[in-house]
């Protein structure tokens, strides 16, 4: 079997409300969608969301890379089984653009992620259609992937308290707990708002029941770090997501010690490579895992084996604003992958206003959700969706 063509799609996606965080404040989503054609005639779909502020990558230079990186040469060649399939995949390279202002993660291996994760999961949807088989196949078919294989039938998604009014805090808490929902992030670190306040009305409203862990986005120094944790430990926080910016994260070896929470590492954990050096240095005693930020199935499901093998922690986390092809992608990950310590994504219908498929997968009450049946994704694209909100359409050149 061959690939026939990939199409790119850019498509702006609106989201219901704004979301804020340390880092950013967005109300839509630029998006790139991949649609994979094999020679056959079996088509697949894939998604990445670029972010200047964690890879590097915006939407600019995602159409750059498709144009220059010589896709049709290098993914042309046939596969007959997964492990042909699987080479390719991890084989192709996406090329650095002549950009006028190189972004600060232009010199690691993340450069691209957005682009990579899209190209992969549209191939690996279309080769799983062709097989009759789920995307979550693929986790029992990676061979670095063998350690932490599990099926699940059923799982269960956490909520995010983002910068809002005291009301909505407060309000959102009660909801979240009236749900059943088992796990919390609090967003931490924005300005205007005063953290301890926050986290007082979370465990309060939520319960002390409530696994309940924050993300300061990047928003603290290292003074921050010790005296911020000391003093929010009281309200039994389980880990503090990403408090450094990345430079200075990695400039502190065996930083996990300095902090007596628990570190998850997000905006510093985008490829194996970083995984690797995470382990190595002694930076955080847990991953956060998004597919878009990480490049893709592969990399996240070899991530999460670094991570297991490492006795560390991990998570599987989304990026605001994901269409219902990200989410049902994270869904065969979440049902295939063991050890998995929270989950989040499937907010679709809560968030975006274009899902881009034919029927609805947010997760239900507690953030349950049912592994998804069918071949590949096991979702549908709405075709008209895609054609009325893209922005620019380009095949591989």
């Amino acid at each position: 079997m061959r690939i026939h063509k990939l199409t790119a799609y850019e498509v702006r996606i609106p989201l219901k409300k704004e979301i804020r965080h340390a880092s950013y404040a967005r109300k839509f989503n630029d998006t790139i969608l991949v649609r994979c054609e094999l020679e056959d005639g079996t088509v697949g779909w894939g998604e990445g969301l670029p972010r200047h502020y964690v890879t590097g990558e915006t939407i600019e230079t995602v159409w750059q890379q498709w144009r220059c990186s010589s896709l049709k040469d290098q993914l042309r060649h046939e596969w007959a089984h997964w492990k042909s399939l699987i080479v390719l995949l991890q084989g192709f390279q996406l090329s650095r653009p002549d950009i006028i202002e190189s972004p600060a993660t232009a010199d690691r291996d993340c450069f691209g992620n957005s682009l990579r994760c899209a190209i992969e999961i549209a191939v690996l949807d279309a080769a799983c259609r062709h097989w009759d088989v789920p995307l979550s196949q693929v986790t029992a078919e990676f061979e670095l992937a063998q350690s932490i294989r599990l099926v699940r039938k059923e799982v269960q998604y956490g909520v995010a308290i983002t910068s809002m009014s005291k009301w909505k805090q407060i309000l959102n808490s009660i909801l979240y707990r009236l749900f059943g929902f088992r796990h919390v992030k609090v967003k931490v670190g924005a300005t205007g708002i005063d953290d301890e306040q926050l986290l007082a009305r979370v465990r309060r409203w939520m319960g002390r029941g409530i696994d309940l862990r924050i993300d300061a986005n990047e928003a603290w120094n290292r003074d921050d770090l010790t005296r911020q944790t000391e003093e929010l430990a009281r309200f039994q926080i389980s880990s503090v997501e990403q408090p450094l910016p990345h430079q200075l994260t990695i400039d502190s070896p065996g930083l996990q010690a300095e902090c007596n929470l628990p570190i998850m590492l997000d905006e510093s954990l985008c490829s194996p490579s970083d995984a690797r050096r995470a382990v190595r240095e002694h930076l955080c005693q847990l991953f956060n895992i998004r597919l878009s930020k990480c490049g893709g199935f592969l990399n996240c499901l070899e991530i999460a084996a670094i991570a297991h093998d490492a006795g560390l922690g991990y998570q599987l986390g989304c990026m605001v604003g994901e269409t219902g092809i990200l989410s049902a992608a994270g869904r065969h990950f979440a049902c295939s992958v063991a050890g998995i310590k929270h989950l989040e994504g499937s907010y679709d219908r809560f968030l975006v206003q274009e899902n881009l498929l034919t029927r609805d997968i947010t997760f239900g009450l507690g953030g349950r959700a049912p592994a998804l049946s069918g071949p590949g994704l096991g979702v549908e694209i709405d075709t008209a969706s895609v054609a009325r909100l893209k922005q620019r359409e380009e095949d591989w050149t």
